[in-house]
C-alpha cells in the first residue's frame, strides 16, 4: 500500500480545522445578528444625512426664502402715502400696465435688493385689486400688471449695474429705469386673459385668503408655497412663496413673492452625500391642509416642507 505524502497528511486536517473555523465564525456572525447590524448602522448614518440636510433646507426656506417682511412692510407704506394723497387709485391699479407703471418702477429696486438678500433665483410683485374666485370658475381671466426679475445664479457675486439679471414681466417704464436685460418670454404685464392662462396659485390663494379671511390674521399667516410651475412660454420650473399685499384699510392690491427655480433646489440637495455612486436620490414631500377652493379656510392653504427621505436604488 502507498504511503501518503506528509504533506498531504498535514494539509488535509489543516483544511478541514479552517473550514471548521469559517463555520464556527459565520454562526458567531448570524447569531449574533452583526449583519443586521452593519446594515442598521449604515441606514442610521443615511438618517442623519438626510435629517442634516432637512435642517439645511428648512433653515433656507424660513430664515432666508422667505425673509419678506421688510420689503412687504416697505411697500404696504409707500402704496398707503400715494392713496392717502389722491395720487394713486388701488381699485383701478390693476387695470393696465401703464396706470401700474410708476408704482411698478418706484418699488422695483426694492424688489431687486430683496432677491439679492435673500438669494433666490426670482422676486415679482402682481397687482391685483379683485377676487378672483367668478374670474377662475367661469375661465375669463384679465390680464395683471406686475413685476418679475430673475437671478438664474443667486450664488455668483451680483453685479453692481445688473448685468446678471433678467426681466420677465414688467412695463416699458421699468425696462428704461433699470437697463435690465428682458428675457426671450418679457412681456409688459402676466397676460392670463391673453394667453387664456388660468393665474398661477401663488396669485390666487393669497389673494383669495385675504378676501376671505377674518380681520386678525396677518399676511403672514396668509404665506403660500407654490406647487411647481413655468411662466407662460418658459421652460424653466421654479416654486414660489408669496404673501399678499394689503393697504392700512384692509383692502387688497396684488401679491409679492420669491421663487426658487427647481434646478436650483437640486443643487442643495446633493444626491452623491448619500451615495458617490450617484444611485441614491432625495425625496421630498409636502402637505397641504385646508382646501383648494375659496373659503373661510383658505388662508390655511399654505404647502409647508413635510420631510426629505432618501431613495437609493
Amino acid at each position: 500500500m502507498k504511503k501518503q505524502p506528509i504533506f498531504t497528511k498535514i494539509l488535509i486536517p489543516l483544511m478541514g480545522l479552517v473550514i471548521l473555523e469559517i463555520l464556527i465564525l459565520m454562526i458567531s456572525i448570524y447569531g449574533q445578528g452583526l449583519f443586521s447590524l452593519i446594515h442598521k448602522n449604515s441606514q442610521d448614518i443615511i438618517e442623519s444625512r438626510v435629517e442634516a440636510r432637512r435642517n439645511y433646507l428648512e433653515s433656507l426656506m424660513v430664515n432666508q426664502w422667505m425673509n419678506v417682511s421688510q420689503t412687504v412692510q416697505k411697500i404696504n407704506l409707500l402704496a398707503d402715502g400715494l392713496v392717502d394723497a389722491g395720487k394713486m387709485d388701488i381699485e383701478a391699479i390693476d387695470d393696465s400696465s401703464e396706470n401700474a407703471a410708476p408704482f411698478l418702477s418706484a418699488v422695483s429696486t426694492d424688489l431687486i435688493s430683496m432677491m439679492r438678500t435673500n438669494h433666490v433665483t426670482g422676486v415679482f410683485m402682481i397687482l391685483n385689486a379683485d377676487n378672483l374666485e367668478e374670474s377662475m370658475k367661469s375661465k375669463k381671466y384679465m390680464d395683471k400688471p406686475g413685476l418679475y426679475f430673475r437671478d438664474l445664479d443667486p450664488e455668483s457675486r451680483a453685479s453692481s449695474e445688473n448685468l446678471d439679471l433678467l426681466i420677465e414681466r414688467s412695463p416699458l417704464l421699468v425696462v428704461r429705469n433699470t437697463q435690465i436685460a428682458t428675457d426671450k418670454t418679457w412681456n409688459t404685464s402676466f397676460q392670463f386673459g391673453t394667453a387664456d392662462v388660468p393665474y398661477y396659485d401663488f396669485l390666487y390663494e393669497p389673494t383669495q385668503a385675504t378676501f376671505y379671511s377674518k380681520p386678525d390674521v396677518t399676511w403672514e399667516d396668509m404665506g403660500f408655497w407654490s406647487k411647481p410651475y413655468t411662466l407662460f412660454g418658459e421652460t424653466r420650473e421654479a416654486i414660489a412663496y408669496s404673501v399678499p399685499l394689503r393697504l392700512s384699510d384692509g383692502r387688497v392690491y396684488g401679491v409679492l413673492g420669491v421663487d426658487i427655480l427647481v434646478d436650483y433646489l437640486k443643487q442643495n440637495l446633493p444626491s452623491r452625500e448619500l451615495d458617490g455612486s450617484g444611485t441614491a436620490s432625495y425625496f421630498l414631500s409636502i402637505h397641504k391642509s385646508g382646501n383648494s377652493e375659496g373659503s373661510s379656510t383658505s388662508y390655511q392653504d399654505i404647502i409647508q416642507l413635510n420631510s426629505i427621505e432618501a431613495t437609493i436604488g
